[in-house]
């Protein structure tokens, strides 16, 4: 591979039953010349908002997120996305390998530009895991919660989770490539037996879909949350993303910092030059 609601808008219309399309049916120019046809509607994407676009699918890549980042490097625009069927060399955080089967997961990447500082890069993480478990969610599956920093959970296992990788020019961040893997179709003996445990799958948990679904359903979701992170307060993502974090941190943390220091972890995580976080 390396959360909100969202209204559809009706498909529109037919140019020639709503009569746009005749030029018979045009009013003349002022010089009497015909009048020039109107510009067609502009579609509305599938994943409601406009990352998602460029959109490079291609049946086997070492890594989605290396390829994009080759790609952002060379100057593509922000919204740009490549998903594969399956991965050689899917990483996860801390370079783990993402079991990446062909065709029984998702394996996306996606490009952002934001207008932030790199003292805003922790958010990206944040924002990320959002878009993620709103997703889940956004499909049917139940109890979606994040774990700190990269994992989202549905019934206490790992359904799906986010690589980030941001590149920084001094005190600005570049542009960010967000990976994204998510367990889709696999069955329980389609993981493989050190993973059998702690993995769980939208089919595991009872959800009916397919990739290109959850590639939508995710899409919208980033776009969502994106929007929010540019236009809002960024303390709207830290918020959410309690909320999403706050049964697994008081589960498996409380003992030793509780939520609220998890999500302080969060909000103080920094990315160098290379990509590497740390927290305060």
């Amino acid at each position: 591979m390396t959360t909100g609601h969202s209204a559809e808008m009706p498909p529109a219309q037919d140019a020639n039953r709503s009569g746009l399309s005749s030029e018979a049916n045009q009013p003349p120019a002022a010089d009497g010349a015909p009048a020039p046809p109107p510009q067609e509607p502009r579609p509305v994407p599938p994943d409601g908002g406009p990352l998602g676009r460029p959109l490079l699918e291609r049946d086997e890549l070492d890594s989605t997120s290396e390829l994009l980042k080759r790609l952002a490097s060379e100057g593509a625009p922000e919204g740009t996305t490549v998903v594969a069927r399956s991965q050689l060399r899917g990483r996860g955080q801390q370079s783990r390998r993402w079991f990446s089967p062909p065709d029984l997961g998702l394996y996306l990447s996606v490009l952002l530009r934001p207008p932030w500082s790199a003292g805003d890069s922790g958010s990206l993480a944040l924002l990320a895991g959002l878009a993620l478990a709103t997703a889940c969610s956004d499909m049917g599956v139940k109890a979606v919660r994040l774990k700190w920093p990269n994992d989202v959970l549905a019934g206490g296992r790992k359904i799906g989770g986010i690589l980030v990788e941001p590149t920084l020019r001094g005190a600005r961040l570049e542009y960010a490539v967000l990976g994204f893997g998510v367990n889709v179709l696999h069955t329980a003996e389609d993981f493989p037996p050190e993973l059998r445990a702690t993995a769980t799958s939208c089919r595991l948990a009872g959800v009916t879909t397919d990739c290109a679904a959850v590639r939508a359903a995710v899409l919208r979701a980033l776009n969502r949350w994106y929007d929010t992170a540019k236009t809002s307060s960024l303390d709207q993502l830290y918020s959410a993303w309690a909320e999403r974090a706050r049964a697994v941190t008081t589960t498996e943390h409380a003992a030793r910092q509780g939520w609220k220091a998890t999500l302080r972890r969060g909000r103080n995580t920094t990315y160098d030059a290379h990509g590497k976080h740390s927290a305060d």
